[in-house]
């Protein structure tokens, strides 16, 4: 059996990993908060209990996400080889660490002020949504820094505070180790925890658990709208990218609609326009509940 001492040393790294995982799952659960926070006007049925509820189920969907957005990195600090604690190699997996997870903050930081106008985190459509924008680039920068400026703080606030919790974590090399023990026990490590990212990534322990979709945020909610809460924006851009919702159906061309009906009338050959009023009636959702006559034993007939 090892002592405590001696499974540090087989294990700081992967204590580190751990740590600087649970940083940015914590600024997901802020970034959560300061969601409802902003929008509070739209959740005003949201009760302390249900965002309590909330905040609980969030957490399975931030694994989720996060687990996908760095699983390179995952793997650069699981492989079991020495190369690992070289100083530039941690240098240059420390900035991909850094710069990924702050790109994906500042998409989800974003849909604090967009969910106010779609009602909904963004999906993977976002990039159908604006292709047709021409002047993407001056919306963009009227957005975050005119608009919406305290967003472009709020962002900064947290990519400076996972930053500066990242760096109070470090790796340190072991002390020479025998390779028949070194290999063999850095390698069961590395698969116990690919094996758990896995689970987590897919949302469930069981090996019939289906990988959690947009719809179970449902069962953290009392109201439709309350997913937004529960979801994050890298997790529905992930389940949705490259689906289509919608097909769109053509069963009918203009000529045969043309055929078949058309609101266009003309006068017949010859005959000329009659100089008299034209009344014109749109009606919308015209059901049989809203007329009268079809309703003799309605109160409001």
């Amino acid at each position: 059996m090892m002592d405590k001492r001696t499974l540090n040393k087989f294990t700081q790294i992967h204590q580190t990993l751990l740590l600087r995982f649970a940083i940015v799952m914590a600024i997901y659960t802020v970034s959560r908060v300061l969601f409802y926070l902003i929008n509070a006007d739209l959740f005003s049925e949201t009760t302390y209990k249900g965002l309590l509820i909330i905040m609980g189920g969030g957490i399975r969907f931030d694994l989720s996400a996060l687990l996908f957005i760095n699983a390179l990195y995952i793997l650069s600090q699981l492989i079991p080889f020495r190369f690992r604690y070289k100083i530039i190699y941690q240098k240059i997996t420390n900035y991909f660490f850094l710069v990924t997870n702050s790109v994906f903050v500042a998409i989800n930081t974003g849909d604090i002020i967009y969910y106010r106008f779609i009602f909904k985190r963004t999906t993977g459509s976002v990039i159908d949504n604006f292709a047709q924008e021409t002047n993407l680039g001056k919306l963009f920068f009227r957005f975050i820094f005119i608009d919406y400026w305290y967003l472009t703080i709020l962002f900064i606030a947290l990519v400076w505070l996972m930053s500066w919790l990242f760096k109070k974590t470090y790796v340190v090399k072991p002390g020479v180790q025998k390779r028949w023990i070194y290999y063999p026990v850095q390698s069961i490590l590395m698969l116990m925890l690919v094996y758990f990212s896995i689970i987590g990534m897919r949302g469930g322990f069981t090996g019939t658990t289906r990988p959690i979709t947009l719809n179970n945020a449902g069962r953290y909610v009392e109201r439709p709208k309350e997913m937004a809460l529960v979801l994050n924006t890298p997790f529905s851009i992930f389940k949705t990218f490259g689906k289509q919702t919608f097909n769109k159906v053509d069963y009918l061309n203009d000529k045969d609609l043309d055929r078949i009906y058309t609101p266009i009338h003309r006068p017949n050959p010859g005959e000329s326009f009659k100089n008299k009023n034209v009344v014109i009636f749109i009606i919308e959702s015209l059901g049989k509940e809203y007329i009268g006559a079809l309703n003799n034993d309605s109160d409001s007939s």
